[in-house]
């Protein structure tokens, strides 16, 4: 191996830049197929329908409470957290042939080392509100994004793989786009800390920006026809005077549409069907009595087993905006590497990422799916019922979860600006930013080639091939032919 290779490896700062760098792209953006699908059968009738999203079925399964599920899904960050915390430890030990063995420090030695680190960390402000700003901006835009699809499906009337087609891709072509601007940008401009941390605030700000034009962004959302809403309970009664004598259940959620191809119903028996006929791939459920026309009046009737025709032309914007809002936040990525590497000293880097990846386990991938889980079961209409026990939500009060998902993910958002607002007013106390340690110190110290050889350091064995100050033992001529 290279002597350049050998000097980067131990190079504390280039390993966990590149660390931070693949953690990133790990940790924001792991997009999940949303639903599942499967067969149910409604009176000889099987229909496909939607099952449970599958972030529920990795979250929250049944018999298994969500504090549980997410106490579990937190368990897979103790690796990485405690790796971290290993290669701490490990980065203390410096192997080199050509220099004494220094005597190593006892186990409790060591602790007692890292209990004051922790200390010098705990009392560092830039490091605190920089924590504290990641763990807010984490719960927001995780819990956002692993609900974009069902937000998609529910809110545009997409489909499972379009949805998590829309929502995965876009954002993450945008992510590593911005990441690739944002160190191209810090490479070339070399920007100062007051302003590099203020560059930070304008390119978070943007996911705040992006969130709130994403909540204004809507589609015209058809109501289920013959049913009223229940303000005791927060949900919709499916049942009216035409179909209580049906005995429907909501175990199986079969949308069908009326005559008019204007108003839809939960499933056939809510809509008091009794026949069904399949005709060239269509499925016609026949003789409902429970179907209305346009001025409210019940009619007897044919309905098709579908949603209603939905028009909505501002899917392209939504996901336009979301991207670029994406794209401009992730160009802060990098610094926000630098400002975790650079606000603390050097033989603190190491802790300190891991202490990061230890309060982002704690404070934000345990919270965010409890957040966002009660959120979705707040805007919930119509739940699954089966054998008296409740499952899944079928239908979703649309513009409720609308405004809950982004003004809860958005205020997420803005408190973490208003931290890195803290960072950018305490960044002057940043040194360094730019310069390997190393270098600075040579630099600073100005060190003599001469004496490096002579004492049979890394220089004197690349120079002159002979090692451990053996050149001591050349005479004076030998010494002055030896080929530098």
């Amino acid at each position: 191996m290279c002597e350049h290779n050998k000097l980067h490896i131990r190079n504390p700062t280039v390993v966990w830049t590149y660390t931070a760098y693949y953690a990133t792209l790990d940790i924001h953006h792991h997009h999940l197929p949303s639903q599942f699908v499967r067969q149910n059968s409604m009176d000889q009738a099987h229909t496909p329908t939607l099952d449970r999203p599958l972030v529920e079925v990795l979250f929250f399964p049944r018999g298994l409470e969500r504090i549980e599920a997410s106490t579990l899904f937190a368990l897979r960050l103790l690796g990485p957290t405690s790796g971290f915390l290993l290669c701490s430890l490990c980065l203390n030990f410096y192997e080199d042939p050509f220099r004494k063995k220094k005597e190593t420090k006892s186990p409790i030695e060591q602790l007692k080392d890292m209990g004051k680190a922790m200390k010098r960390l705990s009392k560092n402000p830039i490091l605190i509100c920089h924590y504290l700003g990641g763990v807010l901006r984490l719960n927001g835009i995780v819990g956002y994004y692993v609900l974009l699809p069902k937000y998609m499906e529910m809110q545009f009337r997409q489909s499972a793989s379009k949805a998590s087609l829309y929502s995965g891709p876009a954002g993450l072509v945008g992510m590593q786009l911005g990441i690739l601007f944002g160190g191209i940008a810090i490479r070339k401009l070399k920007p100062k800390p007051r302003i590099m941390t203020g560059g930070i605030v304008i390119a978070e700000s943007f996911s705040f920006f992006a969130l709130i034009l994403c909540m204004i962004i809507t589609c015209p959302i058809q109501d289920l026809s013959g049913t009223t809403f229940d303000p005791n309970t927060n949900t919709l009664n499916l049942t009216n005077t035409c179909n209580t004598d049906c005995l429907c259940t909501t175990k199986v959620y079969t949308p069908v549409c009326g005559p008019g191809g204007d108003t839809s119903y939960f499933s056939p028996c809510y809509a008091g069907c009794t026949g069904y006929n399949k005709t060239d791939g269509t499925e016609i459920f026949t003789d409902c009595k429970c179907l209305h026309n346009n001025l409210g009046e019940s009619i007897i009737s044919e309905a098709s087993k579908s949603f209603c025709g939905f028009e909505c032309h501002w899917l392209i914007t939504f996901i336009v905006v979301l991207s670029l809002g994406k794209l401009i936040s992730s160009t802060a990525r990098v610094a926000n590497a630098l400002v975790t590497l650079r606000c603390v000293d050097p033989e603190d880097k190491s802790l300190a990422l891991g202490a990061l990846s230890g309060v982002f386990s704690l404070l934000a991938f345990i919270p965010y799916p409890l957040i966002y889980g009660a959120l979705t079961d707040a805007s919930c209409l119509v739940w699954e019922k089966s054998c008296g026990k409740t499952g899944n939500c079928w239908i979703y009060d649309a513009d409720k979860f609308r405004f809950l998902l982004h003004g809860v993910s958005a205020g997420f958002v803005f408190l973490g600006c208003l931290t890195d607002v803290m960072v950018c007013i305490l960044s002057p106390r940043l040194k360094n930013l730019y310069d390997d340690d190393d270098e600075d110190a040579a630099k600073k110290k100005g060190i003599d080639e001469n004496e490096i050889v002579n004492n049979g350091g890394m220089l004197g064995v690349v120079k002159t091939g002979v090692a451990n100050g053996s050149l001591n033992s050349l005479n004076a001529t030998d010494k002055n032919s030896t080929p530098l």
